[in-house]
């Protein structure tokens, strides 16, 4: 499997207008856009090269409860409560969009620099998923697919993660809107671990 094709995070062209990276070629990002049953995203993604789709400005949507080899994430927020390291200052509010129509800013927000890593994600999984009821782990694409990068061993209610060699840094794939909700609300409760319950996942 060629590399080049999953790039190492931060490592795919230059540094948008706002310093975050990673903006086209990596993978498709979800957004909260709503298409009729669909969650948006958003451009481009390394595994289809035409010129449109590897551009940022490219927009889409996609089946929330599906993870595909084609779609990631990273996190945004209005506020860092726990000064979570790695996140850029979206300013310039009012600004106007460019001639893509895109890049309008309403309000000042904080995005992170990087897509979510499989590292990131499997610290994730390791606090929370010993039993993964909510199915935070893609069976069975994370662990035998050449673009997963988290392996599972165990059984459940004792299930350990662990980063396939080399993919530390490259975007963590497979994962479904839901999936990108709950790490969300897990940075938000300030990465506890425990069950998949409110106090971890599913509330934030």
């Amino acid at each position: 499997v060629s590399q080049s094709r999953y790039p190492t995070v931060g490592t795919n062209g230059s540094p948008s207008y706002y310093g975050t990276y990673d903006q086209s070629g990596n993978l498709y990002e979800w957004n909260d856009a709503i298409v009729g049953t669909e969650k948006g995203i958003r451009g481009g993604s390394s595994m289809d090269l035409t010129v449109t789709n590897l551009a940022s400005s490219y927009r889409s949507s996609f089946n929330p409860a599906v993870g595909a080899s084609i779609v990631g994430f990273r996190v945004a927020t209005i506020t860092n409560q726990y000064s979570f390291t790695g996140f850029t200052t979206i300013g310039n509010t009012g600004n106007t969009a460019d001639s893509t129509t895109y890049g309008a800013v309403g309000y000042t927000y904080q995005i992170k620099t990087y897509l979510v890593t499989n590292t990131e994600y499997a610290e994730f999984l390791n606090a929370v998923a010993d039993t993964d009821t909510c199915g935070l782990y893609s069976l069975p694409y994370m662990g035998t697919d050449p673009k997963g990068g988290i392996s599972r061993s165990g059984t459940s209610g004792s299930y350990v993660y662990t980063v396939k060699t080399n993919m530390g840094n490259k975007p963590v794939y497979y994962i479904s809107w839901f999936r990108a909700a709950r790490y969300i609300n897990w940075l938000h409760n300030n990465k506890p671990t425990g069950a998949q319950s409110s106090p971890t996942t599913e509330d934030g």
